[in-house]
């Protein structure tokens, strides 16, 4: 299938899975080099702001192929003056979960091992030298698999940054930045399966709003996860890694799947390295491998 042009989303997602790759290659040179928190946050940024200039630029590159794409429409009006009943109730139901669950509804986790990771890194200046459990220097180390992950640090990164608390960062600036990340993903389904169709696209979007809303019932839902644990790995794994990886491989984008496959690796406890993404990647390729020999076959019989 021929790809379309890469969007400014697309951009900007796959603009944050090379941060997070980039951040875990940081986070293991300062680990080996046993250098502190702020070493760590002073390199992360640096390379947090040249991705966000590139990612500017990026847009800026875009701009001028959308407005060239609208004057071919029909259709100029903007999405919200056609469906404004649509967009306001997606608009409002994101507001109601950020507000609800992130600021109003959560109370501080005193036995959350991120929080208290990222805790114990700011108080000591350091990266996993003490156990945040127990206060005490690790005097047998800990899994190198749980070790490199780079999560905790970045997290460490963002609060030294900007100042913040620990509890602000990873229970309402970051499940937010998760959540609105996962919307942004579910975005580019609705113009994958309905190009050129607005309204089934803010139909799309709507659903997805709604099972994230009601969907959130029980703990081993992803809607839960997201709405309750938007910083941990495996929900940002569930919420935007795993379905951009498939719509990446549906489109035959194969890098941006292998991008989020790195992604997870840098950030989910999963098989050692070897997670969910690379499953679906290895199931998608096996049959577009399929697709590509049965063509032959029917091509060879003609």
């Amino acid at each position: 299938m021929k790809s379309e042009i890469m969007s400014w989303a697309d951009k900007w997602i796959v603009g944050i899975l090379f941060f997070i790759i980039a951040a875990e290659g940081i986070y293991c040179a300062v680990l080996w080099n046993n250098g502190s928190v702020r070493v760590y946050a002073l390199l992360t940024g640096i390379a947090a702001a040249a991705g966000l200039i590139i990612g500017i630029v990026g847009m800026i590159s875009v701009k001028r192929h959308i407005k060239e794409k609208r004057l071919k429409t029909a259709a100029g009006k903007p999405v919200f003056a056609e469906y404004p009943v649509y967009c306001i109730l997606i608009f409002l139901l994101i507001v109601f979960q950020i507000i609800w669950n992130y600021y109003m509804h959560e109370s501080y986790r005193e036995t959350d091992i991120i929080g208290e990771t990222v805790g114990t890194m700011m108080a000591t200046g350091t990266l996993h030298t003490v156990n945040p459990l127990t206060g005490l220097p690790y005097m047998q180390g800990m899994p190198l698999r749980l070790k490199l992950l780079a999560l905790p640090a970045i997290y460490a990164a963002f609060v030294s940054w900007t100042g913040l608390p620990v509890q602000t960062v990873l229970y309402e600036i970051v499940p937010t930045a998760v959540l609105l990340l996962s919307y942004l993903v579910y975005s580019r389904y609705a113009v994958f399966l309905f190009p050129g169709d607005r309204k089934k696209r803010c139909i799309f979007m709507l659903m997805v709003t709604l099972i994230y809303q009601f969907g959130d019932y029980a703990p081993v839902t992803d809607a839960f996860r997201l709405l309750h644990i938007g910083y941990d790995g495996a929900s940002i794994r569930a919420a935007v890694l795993l379905p951009f990886a498939l719509l990446a491989c549906l489109k035959g984008r194969w890098w941006q799947a292998v991008l989020c496959a790195a992604a997870e690796a840098c950030i989910a406890w999963t098989l050692y390295g070897i997670g969910y993404t690379v499953i679906v990647i290895g199931v998608m390729a096996g049959i577009a491998v399929g697709c590509r020999l049965r063509k032959a076959r029917g091509r060879k019989k003609a």
